[in-house]
């Protein structure tokens, strides 16, 4: 979608506060990428080659640390992530190389290809030490968003966050955030998937991650069981994969809350807020 004059006059003083190795004056070409809930993000050209900027919204929120973002973007290691072209830890100011191909929410991809793109991020993200991170509790996270409001918070997310006490057993280094807006498909092999916004890097339940891109891609809870263990190749409780589920559409239900009645009035966070609360009051009964 095309931009007016101004957003591009705002998104080349951006740019410049990131002092890219060219001349902010020369890029052109640029287009809104919607589907960015906490981040506004442009594509954008400079000299023939292809680039994205992120620009946090106005009411962004509390991150798991930007350091932790810019040293994953830096130090991938086995991860698939965007070349980053510069960054500013501290206001999230981010331009990065564009990586053509679907989101994984535009190319829903098979149940096959879903478990070797699992399997393949959580095998690298597992190659990170466990005792160099910080902890990710979805629970408490959501619980500080609730606060804005207590009174308006529904029955079924109160009676969600009396009943969970995030401590899970088995933790490694997670995304957080994996959701099907965050992985891009260049091809059909997920060897090749690209995974983006690494706002959440720290360690929590593995399942949480598995969670996250099979609820984001709208797919049937029942099968959960069978989707964990094909991932983390051994029997899992089912109770730690209900738990993981209990959480995941808490901390979706808190996320917007918090947005709602910090001012973002947006009509996909309210249909977020809808979405949460209904998977909550299932998954409840």
């Amino acid at each position: 979608m095309p931009i007016d004059h101004n957003t591009q006059r705002r998104l080349r003083q951006a740019m410049a506060q990131l002092n890219p190795p060219w001349d902010v004056t020369a890029s052109h070409g640029f287009s809104y990428l919607s589907g960015g809930y906490s981040n506004e993000n442009y594509r954008f050209e400079v000299a023939g080659e292809a680039y994205v900027i992120r620009l946090p919204r106005q009411y962004q929120d509390e991150t798991g640390g930007r350091q932790l973002e810019q040293m994953i973007y830096r130090e991938p290691g086995a991860l698939r992530v965007p070349a980053l072209v510069a960054m500013d830890a501290d206001s999230g100011l981010l331009i990065s190389r564009w990586v053509e191909g679907p989101l994984l929410i535009e190319q829903p991809p098979t149940t096959s290809q879903l478990l070797a793109y699992l399997r393949n991020i959580a095998s690298a993200l597992g190659e990170r030490p466990a005792s160099s991170g910080t902890h990710y509790d979805p629970v408490a996270v959501s619980q500080r968003r609730l606060e804005i409001a207590p009174g308006e918070i529904p029955n079924a997310v109160a009676a969600c966050v009396a009943r969970l006490n995030w401590q899970p057993e088995h933790i490694v280094w997670c995304h957080n955030d994996l959701n099907p807006w965050n992985v891009i498909a260049p091809s059909a092999d997920p060897r090749s998937w690209v995974t983006l916004d690494w706002e959440w890097p720290a360690l929590n339940d593995p399942l949480f991650d598995v969670v996250t891109l099979h609820q984001g891609l709208g797919r049937d809870p029942s099968e959960l069981d069978d989707i964990a263990e094909a991932v983390m190749e051994r029997t899992i409780d089912s109770m730690r994969v209900q738990q993981n589920l209990l959480a995941f559409w808490l901390r979706e239900y808190g996320w917007a809350f918090g947005r709602w009645h910090a001012g973002d009035r947006r009509a996909e966070i309210a249909e977020q807020m809808r979405r949460a609360q209904a998977s909550l009051d299932r998954a409840l009964v």
